[in-house]
Formats: C-alpha cells, structure tokens, sequence
C-alpha cells in the first residue's frame, strides 16, 4: 500500500528529487512525453526501473541513469521518520511540461529480481528503525527468519 502522504518536507527531500527529475530527463533519448522511475531500496542494496513513455503512447524501458538513482538513494535517507522507518519503494513520474509526481511505499515488500535474502531487511531496520505498529507482516516475517537485531556496541 502507497503512502497517501506526498509531500517533501525538507529543501534536502526537495533537492534530490529535483535531481532525480532533471537527471531523468537528460537521459531520455527521443520523443518522449512522460519518464517513469520506479527505485526499489534497503540499505546497501537498490534497482531501479526507467520507463520512457512516447508521444505514440508506447513505452520503452531503459538503463537508469545513475544520477537519478544517487539522488533517489539521498531521498530514501532524508525521509526517513523517526518509528516510521523508510520507504522501501519510490515512484517518480515525469511529464513533457516538466510537472512531475511521486509515490512512497513505507509498507509494500520491495520487488527485487531476485528476492532479497531476510538479512538484507534485517541490516535495514538496524539503520532505519521502526515502531512495531509500523512493521507489515511481510517484513516481520523477514526478521524472525534473520534471527535476532545485532546490538550496537
């Protein structure tokens, strides 16, 4: 489920956005109307899909531009809330006319090809803590099979 909570709080959130949209629309060759991003993260570890829509209303998929994956990385990191935790999935649309829009994912399980193994949760709810209230079920049955949080020294 997507959070119904769009907006970007801080000139930091801001920023890296900005920088995703124009890194995004560098990298479009063509004609095109509309971009896709779709930015899938944990800590360590992320992939991202590019979809490039044309004026013909057909869509081609191309490499990310590295930029816009850096700056998506930044903005997973500055809206981390405090018993929230991060977004573990991000979607940025971006229009010809330069309006753009973009989704976060707090609580769906994050599609990678292939899965993630439950440890590379577990390191990710270690940097970016959450209350339980604000753990799905996916995740927490992710964390019982890494076995115990390792304790700061």
């Amino acid at each position: 489920m997507s959070d119904s909570e769009q907006v970007l709080r801080s000139p930091r959130e801001r920023q890296a956005v900005n920088g995703a949209v124009r890194a995004l629309r560098s990298a479009a060759q063509g004609e095109w109307d509309r971009l896709g991003l779709e930015f899938r993260a944990t800590v360590g570890i992320d992939s991202a899909t590019f979809e490039i829509t044309g004026p013909d209303g057909r869509s081609r998929t191309a490499m990310p531009p590295g930029q816009a994956v850096g700056r998506m990385d930044e903005l997973r990191r500055a809206m981390y809330r405090r018993d929230r935790g991060a977004w573990f999935t991000a979607r940025l649309w971006v229009e010809r006319s330069g309006r753009f829009s973009v989704e976060f994912d707090y609580n769906g399980e994050p599609d990678f090809t292939p899965p993630l193994g439950a440890s590379a949760y577990r390191q990710d709810l270690d940097r970016f803590p959450r209350a339980e209230e604000h753990i799905p079920g996916w995740l927490r049955a992710k964390l019982r099979e890494a076995g115990p949080a390792l304790r700061a020294r």
